[in-house]
């Protein structure tokens, strides 16, 4: 998606909470709503990057 991830992306924190595994990724957003906007650290073909996140409904 044009600014948002892409495959390969590796997310690193979500709102500053750092995410290690697919499990705590998961759990973060159990707290979020769809709308909701979130700050993501990602990293990207080893450099990271911050990026804001509206959440969508998942498929």
């Amino acid at each position: 998606t044009a600014g948002g991830i892409v495959p390969g992306d590796r997310v690193i924190s979500i709102d500053g909470i750092a995410v290690d595994d697919v499990t705590t990724l998961q759990a973060r957003l159990d707290d979020k709503n769809v709308g909701d906007v979130v700050v993501l650290l990602v990293e990207r073909a080893g450099k990271t990057r911050e990026m804001l996140v509206e959440l969508q409904p998942g498929v």
